[in-house]
């Protein structure tokens, strides 16, 4: 189940995508990235897969229980893990 799917009718918390992007002339990223917002802090990280960064995402969400994120975003998300 892609993460996005995990949110059924409701908006995400987080996202994953897969990271191409270059720096300069020494080549290319190949790897997958997790982003998140808690409050007003963007937290941003590379994995080498994606289960990785669902498992970052999920961590963060259950670190940050204060943080404000929609309630039906919080039921949906838990509600997939037990699916």
């Amino acid at each position: 189940m892609l993460w996005k799917e995990r949110f059924k009718g409701c908006p995400p918390i987080g996202t994953i995508y897969f990271d191409r992007s270059s720096k300069g002339k020494k080549g290319r990223h190949h790897t997958w990235r997790a982003e998140i917002t808690v409050g007003r802090l963007r937290i941003r990280r590379r994995f080498q897969t994606y289960a990785e960064c669902e498992s970052f995402l999920i961590g963060t969400v259950e670190e940050n229980e204060g943080a404000y994120w929609p309630e039906s975003s919080l039921l949906s998300l838990r509600k997939s893990l037990y699916e």
